[in-house]
């Protein structure tokens, strides 16, 4: 999401920069990280800082800085793994405007389909040490990639039989999604699965009614072509200053 934010920014950025601005390894350039942006889509890009801030650039630095050193958090871009969700946003939005599903207040189902509808790709990978781990394999011979439950005995291209597990790990919404049905025995066809799913009351906070509720209704409609339950509550939270 930085990407287009980025390019919202520059739009209004006082030298008029109008193409996309952001954050990447740059080749030729010393320093890891550098500020490189377009003038218009299509044309060379420049580099406009690199390393230490030089003071004589006329620029604006939108982000944070980490809490230890001071030093500027700068987003970098790395292939990451993601859920189409289009696809999956349609069946969700059609099933809560048929009445499967019901919020309470009545408020949040405009507001749950409104984000379903402008819905974004998922990225679904993490680079945490903790997590379920993405179950896919690169060949280390070829490259070919193989996406399965346990690890391959060898690669399906070309015979290899040394395979790297991807070291990314599922995002938490991911997993949490899955708990309607994983909680339940699934994917195998358990008694439980049977009896219990679809649950009758979800009740939790509104901060997550996009993280959870919307993954987990999307998911049990995509796998079990049912809604995880029949109504949502949500309640107040308890906030700190």
């Amino acid at each position: 999401h930085f990407a287009p934010l980025s390019r919202t920014v520059g739009k209004g950025y006082r030298r008029g920069i109008t193409g996309l601005g952001f954050c990447a390894r740059s080749p030729g350039v010393s320093t890891p990280f550098s500020y490189i942006w377009w003038e218009t889509p299509g044309s060379t890009p420049h580099i406009l800082c690199s390393g230490t801030p030089d003071p004589a650039i006329d620029r604006h630095y939108v982000g944070g800085l980490w809490m230890r050193s001071g030093e500027a958090v700068e987003p970098l871009l790395s292939e990451q793994w993601f859920v189409k969700q289009t696809e999956l946003a349609k069946p969700t939005i059609e099933a809560v405007q048929a009445g499967a599903v019901k919020f309470h207040p009545e408020r949040y189902e405009q507001i749950f389909v409104a984000w379903c509808e402008n819905i974004r790709d998922w990225c679904i990978s993490r680079q945490l040490w903790w997590g379920h781990r993405i179950p896919v394999w690169q060949c280390d011979a070829c490259g070919e990639r193989v996406v399965a439950t346990s690890r391959p005995g060898r690669c399906p291209k070309c015979g290899g039989t040394a395979l790297t597990q991807d070291p990314d790990v599922l995002d938490t919404w991911f997993s949490s999604g899955l708990w309607p049905l994983t909680t339940l025995g699934w994917p195998e066809e358990t008694a439980s699965l049977n009896h219990y799913y679809p649950t009758s009351v979800l009740a939790t906070g509104h901060e997550i009614l996009y993280l959870w509720v919307a993954r987990m209704v999307m998911l049990g409609l995509e796998f079990r072509n049912d809604v995880p339950f029949r109504d949502v509550f949500i309640h107040g939270i308890v906030r700190d200053k």
